[in-house]
């Protein structure tokens, strides 16, 4: 039986339970590699409990609302599993009275919860006080609290009601309720959420995957940090050969002059053949050409040489290992076969298509990259300039294809 202070995973120290959902109980804890604040929720049996705690946890990895806790990681115990989610501060339940919501922040909650019943199949079964966090105007809520399925004694929740539920929590702990409240009953409430969707479709796209931040709640307010593109060098064919000198110049014959006699008893020279004159400026001019495009045909876009990329299998270039400057966070890609990716830089979208076998790419963040794929077997990634190779398997999860992954400064495999 874990118990306060427990180590889960050799990283995350366990604190007191706080939350508990059938067999299933939530606590907060401490990372103690990076020494930051957590959320765990903990199975200690294998069973039903424990495969739908994992099924909501991959979904909600791979959504794209910035208003739920984030899952960092997933740690096997023994016979348990933890799942690990951002710490975002104190709940509802412990803020010990009014806090400030902001309106927009209210009406995207409730936009998220719409989105995650409608484009993820999730289905809400509960609404507490102590599932709700607020800092600094914004609130987000704990998804496994919200979305586990219906235990003994439960019964699924009609988004409308949810809706209503959340509602009522936010006015009760808001500041100013009253205002919040005509706000979130209004005609243009509806407006506001299609809004907050916009704004989250902007701001949260890609996202989804562990990340640690020192204030989360407010982290997507930062500007995007230019991003560099390195294009693919393209395999350049060798030079042919010129044709035989003869071909492009003719047969070569001296105009005959007059001659004396004693000129006309000397030997005349070869049919076809090329004086000495012509012969050697001419073959070092083709060879100082062919060397010249063999040189330029070897080098890298940035000018320092290199090998011609190949196509055979196995053979494709490493991901750009680019080292990050103070506070910074770096990653290269590069593919190995055609591979869907989406990558979010500070919460803006930075790519979102294919990237095709053989191309590279490199991001510079300040706060956090997030970095999804379908090939993560095979997309090879490089982190804060260190080529770690294959993405699955960089982080521990090798048998994984499709993977949504974070990474901040300072982050180490």
């Amino acid at each position: 039986m874990t118990a306060d202070g427990d180590l889960i995973g050799r990283r995350y120290r366990i604190g007191r339970f706080d939350r508990a959902v059938g067999s299933l109980r939530r606590a907060p804890g401490t990372d103690t590699r990076l020494n930051r604040p957590v959320l765990i929720w903990m199975s200690e049996t294998s069973g039903a409990d424990e495969d739908a705690l994992l099924e909501v946890a991959r979904t909600v990895g791979q959504s794209a609302s910035s208003t739920f806790l984030r899952i960092l990681d997933v740690a096997y115990e023994d016979e348990g599993v933890a799942v690990i989610l951002e710490s975002a501060g104190g709940s509802l339940a412990e803020a010990g009275g009014l806090v400030p919501i902001e309106v927009r922040s209210a009406a995207r909650l409730l936009d998220a919860v719409d989105r995650a019943v409608e484009d993820d199949g999730l289905t809400p079964a509960r609404a507490a006080r102590t599932d709700i966090f607020a800092a600094d105007g914004d609130v987000i809520a704990d998804p496994i609290a919200l979305f586990l399925p219906a235990m003994p004694g439960e019964r699924e929740i009609p988004t409308a009601v949810l809706h209503e539920r959340l509602a009522a929590l936010l006015i009760e702990h808001a500041e100013d309720g009253t205002a919040l409240a005509q706000a979130l009953s209004e005609d243009t409430a509806s407006e506001m959420r299609s809004t907050a969707r916009a704004r989250g479709a902007l701001v949260g796209a890609g996202a989804g995957g562990p990340y640690i931040d020192d204030d989360p709640t407010v982290v997507f307010t930062a500007p995007p940090p230019p991003v560099a593109t390195i294009p693919t060098p393209r395999a350049t064919s060798m030079p042919v050969a010129p044709p035989p000198v003869e071909e492009r110049l003719g047969a070569f014959e001296p105009t005959p002059e007059p001659a004396s006699t004693a000129e006309e008893a000397a030997p005349k020279p070869r049919r076809g053949a090329m004086p000495w004159r012509v012969f050697v400026p001419l073959y070092t001019g083709l060879a100082l050409v062919v060397f010249g495009a063999l040189f330029f045909a070897l080098r890298s876009p940035d000018g320092t040489p290199t090998a011609t990329p190949t196509t055979a299998a196995g053979q494709q270039s490493g991901p750009p290992a680019i080292a990050p400057a103070a506070g910074h966070v770096t990653v290269g890609l590069a593919a190995t076969e055609d591979s869907g990716v989406r990558v979010t830089v500070d919460g803006v979208v930075q790519f979102d298509g294919t990237l095709a076998a053989g191309q590279k790419q490199a991001y510079d963040g300040k706060q956090r990259i997030d970095v999804w794929t379908d090939k993560g077997k095979t997309l090879n990634i490089a982190i804060n300039g260190k080529n770690v190779g294959p993405y699955s398997p960089a982080i521990g999860h090798a048998d994984w294809n499709r993977i949504d992954f974070s990474f901040w400064p300072g982050w180490t495999p």
